[in-house]
């Protein structure tokens, strides 16, 4: 699987004609304007006190890249395709991705979605 562009529409387009109905998981690259570093934060723990009691969710961990701390690295784990569609169409998701979203900077967003490769077999 390629990496998706969450932002272009890939990502939905791939969840709504896969067949793949299994685990699977994100790593997310997000770049953040220096400025707006602080209120990114308060935002995410927001979004991740929330999002770890949803259905599903089995790891949603955020990081701080070692050389850039403008630079986070989201790390997503669910039981299915349809659990992370759920996810993606809560309203406090879409609230908080409309606050981030204007916080980001050049790349903008890098995210690498991949399958549950062990426990399916």
């Amino acid at each position: 699987m390629d990496n998706l562009k969450l932002f272009d529409g890939e990502m939905a387009q791939w969840m709504g004609s896969t067949d793949y109905k299994g685990p699977l998981g994100l790593t997310v690259k997000l770049y953040i304007q220096e400025d707006k570093v602080d209120a990114f934060l308060e935002i995410m723990r927001q979004m991740i006190a929330t999002t770890v009691a949803e259905k599903g969710c089995n790891k949603y961990l955020l990081n701080e890249d070692y050389k850039d701390a403008s630079i986070f690295w989201l790390t997503e784990e669910w039981a299915s395709v349809e659990n992370l569609g759920s996810h993606l169409n809560q309203p406090l998701f879409k609230e908080k991705m409309g606050q981030i979203t204007p916080m980001l900077r050049e790349p903008r967003v890098l995210a690498a979605c991949y399958k549950d490769c062990v426990s399916q077999k």
